[in-house]
Parts: C-alpha cells; sequence; structure tokens
C-alpha cells in the first residue's frame, strides 16, 4: 500500500514539475519604445537621408507615431472596451450605432492623419525618397509580421520544421 501511494505521489509531482517548466518557455515581448527605435534605424539605413533630410524626416515621423499611437489607444477604449465579453449582441441598438459611429469617426481620424503626414513627407522629401519611404515600411512591417509567425510556430510546435519537397526534387540531408 504504501509503495502505491508513493509511487503515485511521484508521478503526480513529476507530471506537475514538467507541466510548470513548459508555462515558464515564453517569448519575450518586444518593448514599444524599442520596436520604434529599430524601425527608426531601419528607415534611416535604407532610405540614404542627407542630415538636413533626416532630421526632418525624424520630426515628422515622430509626430506621426505618436498621434497613430493616440488613436490606436481611442480605438481600444471609444469601441473594443465597450462591447461587453466581445458580444455585441447583448447591446441595444442605440448603444451598437454609437460605438459603429465611433468606429467610422476614428477612422475618419487615421485616413486624415495618413493624408497630413503624406503631405509633410513630400515637404521634406523627394518623390523617390517618399515612394522608397512606403516599400521599406511595408517590407519592415512584412518582416516582423514573419518573425511573429516564428516566434508563435517555435511556441506552439518546437523542434524542426518538415520541409516537403516538390515531386522530382531531391533533397540532400546533413548527417
Amino acid at each position: 500500500m504504501f509503495k502505491k501511494t508513493s509511487f503515485l505521489l511521484l508521478t503526480v509531482m513529476t507530471l506537475l514539475s514538467f507541466s510548470l517548466q513548459a508555462q515558464k518557455r515564453t517569448v519575450p515581448e518586444r518593448e514599444p519604445e524599442e520596436m520604434f527605435e529599430r524601425k527608426l534605424d531601419f528607415f534611416k539605413q535604407h532610405l540614404k537621408l542627407n542630415k538636413k533630410e533626416l532630421k526632418a524626416f525624424e520630426n515628422e515621423y515622430i509626430h506621426y507615431i505618436k498621434a497613430k499611437k493616440n488613436l490606436n489607444k481611442r480605438y481600444k477604449e471609444e469601441v473594443l472596451l465597450e462591447i461587453p465579453g466581445k458580444n455585441p449582441e447583448k447591446l441595444s441598438k442605440t448603444e451598437q450605432e454609437k460605438i459603429i459611429d465611433k468606429k467610422m469617426e476614428i477612422d475618419k481620424s487615421r485616413c486624415e492623419l495618413n493624408t497630413k503626414f503624406n503631405n509633410r513627407l513630400r515637404k521634406v522629401l523627394p518623390p523617390a525618397k517618399v515612394l522608397r519611404f512606403y516599400k521599406l515600411e511595408k517590407r519592415f512591417h512584412h518582416r516582423a509580421d514573419r518573425g511573429r509567425q516564428g516566434e508563435r510556430k517555435r511556441r506552439i510546435q518546437p523542434g524542426r520544421r518538415k520541409v516537403y519537397p516538390k515531386k522530382g526534387i531531391k533533397i540532400h540531408r546533413r548527417r
């Protein structure tokens, strides 16, 4: 009897230790300021700006990001947090209409912000560099999204990723 209970207790403790250890493995979240600095450095490096353009671009971009962050915060507070338990059916029709109007107002503000930023950017940079900026911004976000997807895959399914070749292609495996 003593052997069975001690064995059972040992098994339960072992399983609990594994589950606790698995929960400790988390990917560290990036700080928004760190991400902003990386993004700004990325643009500085790839846009090839002179000192005057660089200073003007930095000022405009910092102003744009702060305004964008405020709009996102406002959207979260005024739209997302108004929906109880992510179920809009629990709200009355007037509350639903009010939330929709707030969302449309914030979307309109975002559009105006993007237009203002574009006009300011065109004043401080030549058109070719403005176009290059938009292309680089898309590339930066694409790379960041791919990085986050990779982090999620590693968290969900640790180990090697299996690659299946197309028919007719031979894969040489390392040993």
